[in-house]
């Protein structure tokens, strides 16, 4: 009897869980999975993206993080991370 209760705890889900999902689909629901939001794409720092970064500071010195955020279309996060982490600057 432990044997079976623990093979079935393993992995499971929850009562309340299975009892919403049941409840939302019996409501018209076909799916209880997150709907896509509104908001930016998340874009993945390639070595491409690297790259112009580095090139966008090689071309000016003097240029801001935010001037290379823009020009990139990029968060200024990600190019701040770029710099430093990526490039070393």
């Amino acid at each position: 009897m432990r044997q079976a209760s623990a093979l079935a705890c393993e992995g499971s889900v929850s009562p309340l869980i299975r009892k919403k999902e049941s409840t939302c689909f019996h409501s018209g629901y076909e799916s209880v999975g997150d709907d896509d939001r509104a908001g930016a794409l998340h874009s993945a720092v390639t070595a491409v993206i690297i790259r112009k970064v580095e090139d966008c500071i090689l071309a000016d010195r003097h240029v801001t993080v935010r001037e290379v955020a823009s020009e990139l279309s990029l968060s200024i996060v990600s190019v701040s991370m770029i710099i430093h982490e990526r490039l070393k600057f």
